[in-house]
């Protein structure tokens, strides 16, 4: 008699009138020649509107939110720089529309 073991994770699905942001969050500097490093920590999304959404970065950086369409500010944190004190940026702000996806990496730069 066999045993079969089945495990699930969800995913936040996009809804009608939403659309989708990920990426990575990244620590870069530190020794001369070193590469941007994926870490784990929480990315938080800041619509023009108001409204705030926050997500988790998985251990090697990646993140995922649905959000409403809108500008956004995106910033993160990390445990793994500077015991999470210091925020990590993107580049610019996003703009997300409806039905689409859009890429954004949020950097930890150490001085």
């Amino acid at each position: 008699m066999g045993l079969a073991l089945l495990v699930g994770c969800s995913e936040t699905a996009q809804g009608p009138g939403e659309g989708t942001a990920t990426g990575l969050l990244e620590m870069t500097g530190g020794p001369h020649g070193s590469d941007a490093r994926p870490t784990s920590g929480t990315v938080t999304f800041i619509g023009s509107a108001g409204h705030e959404v926050t997500t988790s970065a998985s251990a090697d950086g990646s993140f995922r939110a649905t959000l409403t369409p809108g500008k956004y500010t995106v910033t993160g944190t990390s445990p793994n720089f500077d015991a999470g004190r210091r925020e990590c940026v993107a580049d610019a702000p996003i703009r997300v529309h409806a039905g689409e996806g859009i890429s954004v990496n949020v950097i930890c730069h150490r001085r």
